[in-house]
């Protein structure tokens, strides 16, 4: 099992000003690094992250060449989250395109075309620009250690998110379901424990997510019997979020998702779907309606009028749920079939919708 991420929540600036902000962004940094000291006696660190709060509109422009400057170089880093309403398409291609992370939200009746015409843009400079922006379903901020969708909202604070799909697979085929829940809370005693002389408040999100070959396929395959294309695999998500959501209840420290996430490009049984033609684009709409955290990193052909009705029901779905959902979709001017190269993240085959 590994530490997936332990992102450093800033506290709120209150002008936004360099010096500012880069006094909030060292004390952030170094409740990372004390917080990576303790984890390290007993687990590995995938990264080390920091989400700053929801910025004003008025330093939108700005914001990028002041955190350049400051943000250490070995961490991701999100800016936030921008309102759609006052952020243009050039705003946010400027954040990703410098190396940053950014969820969109929005007050109003999102523009639809406006969220396609932002993923397409930033997709069409380089595929990867894309997976670092995400589209809040439900409107509203979230904070957590999975970005982009993340913005600091209670002051300073660390954020611990695992990777833990392979792991899980070897207690279930031992001990079932019941071993399942004996082990989350078995591993919530040892983060609290670890973490006791961290200075700043600790928040965890327990979302099962993968990463490559220590797949989410695999464990819901597992506890169901049922594979990817058939029925019955809606039924392992639905159990695992069950689990989820009985352990998660009523502890204040658990802040997210805390769901099951099936992101495209992030699972090697999912890439491999994609490529044989097994799954499609609406397959993760379909996910997504038993409580995974939204349709994630999903290649696609670009057709403006298909891409906005996709968002249109994804966003229909995050309604009917009453959750929070994100959406993150990477459109190419490439045919369905064709492989795709996405740096951090390698080959994928484009879905057809």
């Amino acid at each position: 099992m590994v530490i997936r991420s332990i992102t450093g929540y800033i506290g709120r600036p209150r002008e936004w000003s360099r010096d500012e902000l880069r006094n909030l962004i060292e004390e952030g940094t170094s409740y990372v690094e004390e917080a990576a000291r303790e984890l390290n006696r007993k687990y590995n660190i995938f990264t080390k992250r920091l989400s700053l709060p929801q910025p004003p509109p008025n330093v939108y422009n700005k914001l990028v060449d002041i955190v350049s400057d400051i943000a250490p170089s070995n961490y991701l880093v999100s800016l936030g989250v921008y309102l759609l309403e006052k952020t243009s398409v050039q705003d946010i291609v400027e954040v990703v395109s410098n190396g940053f992370y950014v969820g969109i939200v929005w007050n109003e009746l999102p523009d639809f075309s406006k969220v396609a015409e932002i993923f397409y843009r930033a997709a069409s400079l380089k595929p990867v620009y894309a997976t670092r922006i995400a589209f809040s379903l439900d409107g509203a901020p979230i904070e957590t250690p999975y970005f982009p969708l993340t913005t600091s909202l209670y002051g300073f604070g660390i954020g611990i998110s695992l990777l833990y799909p392979r792991y899980l697979v070897k207690v279930f085929n031992k001990r079932g379901l019941r071993g399942i829940r004996k082990a989350l809370q078995s591993i919530d005693n040892e983060l609290l424990e670890l973490l006791k002389p961290v200075k700043t408040r600790i928040a965890i999100d327990y979302s099962i997510s993968p990463w490559m070959e220590d797949s989410v396929v695999d464990l819901i395959e597992s506890i169901t019997g049922y594979t990817l294309s058939s029925p019955g695999f809606l039924y392992g998500v639905y159990v695992l979020n069950n689990i989820l959501e009985e352990f998660t209840r009523a502890k204040p420290y658990i802040k997210g998702y805390n769901e099951v996430m099936l992101p495209y490009i992030e699972d090697s049984r999912l890439l491999d779907a994609g490529e044989k033609g097994v799954i499609k684009a609406r397959d993760f709409l379909l996910f997504s309606s038993v409580c995974v955290a939204g349709p994630d990193t999903i290649v696609l052909k670009y057709d403006k009028d298909k891409l906005v009705g996709y968002i249109k029901s994804a966003y229909s779905i995050a309604w009917a749920k009453k959750r929070h959902m994100a959406l993150r979709i990477i459109p190419l001017d490439e045919e369905p079939g064709t492989k795709v190269y996405i740096d951090r993240f390698g080959e994928a085959t484009v879905l057809d919708y």
